[in-house]
């Protein structure tokens, strides 16, 4: 890894392979870290088993520097944490890009070893609605207004958004 400090990113997918806006921004942010000496280690749910659900997957994908490192549980993850730290190695911030495809469990239970920094980044409204595009799915209209029964009580993402925000207060408080 490069130079004594780094950056844990934490997104949905292998930026490297992937085209979509929030890779792009994970790959800038790697290429900038890089330039000032600064490692960059990416973790992502990992589907080993093909299932459509990856709520639950235990596994994760690690990238450091650019470069596969493998598939870990997330004790392995936080074993990989500690050799850097043991190797001289200063964590400089955590920075969570998407909780799309995430192991809430995991992340949150990864947090609580964090002693510092933590970003959550919203590059879109998944944190907010977990329909990507905002279109409530009963009506196919752009929704609009906060996430409560009188705007989302007929779209089908209503009561999983609700469970989303639920889920995002509880790692937001777990790390405040």
């Amino acid at each position: 890894m490069k130079g004594t400090r780094y950056i844990l990113s934490i997104g949905f997918a292998d930026y490297r392979y992937s085209i979509g806006g929030t890779a792009k921004v994970i790959t800038e942010h790697s290429k900038l870290f890089s330039d000032n000496n600064i490692g960059y280690l990416f973790i992502f749910p990992l589907n080993l088993s093909h299932s459509h659900s990856l709520k639950n997957n235990p596994f994760w994908g690690m990238v450091e520097d650019g470069e596969f490192k493998g598939v870990f549980h997330i004790n392995g993850i936080l074993n990989y944490l500690e050799g850097l730290n043991n190797n001289g190695k200063t964590l400089q911030c955590v920075h969570v890009h998407h909780l799309l495809k995430i192991n809430y469990h995991d992340l949150k239970y990864l947090l609580s070893f964090i002693r510092g920094n933590v970003i959550l980044y919203v590059h879109d409204y998944y944190s907010v609605c977990v329909s990507t595009n905002l279109l409530r799915s009963d009506t196919k209209e752009l929704c609009h207004g906060k996430l409560d029964v009188k705007n989302c009580s007929g779209c089908r993402y209503y009561m999983v958004s609700l469970k989303m925000k639920e889920v995002l207060k509880d790692i937001l408080d777990s790390i405040s």
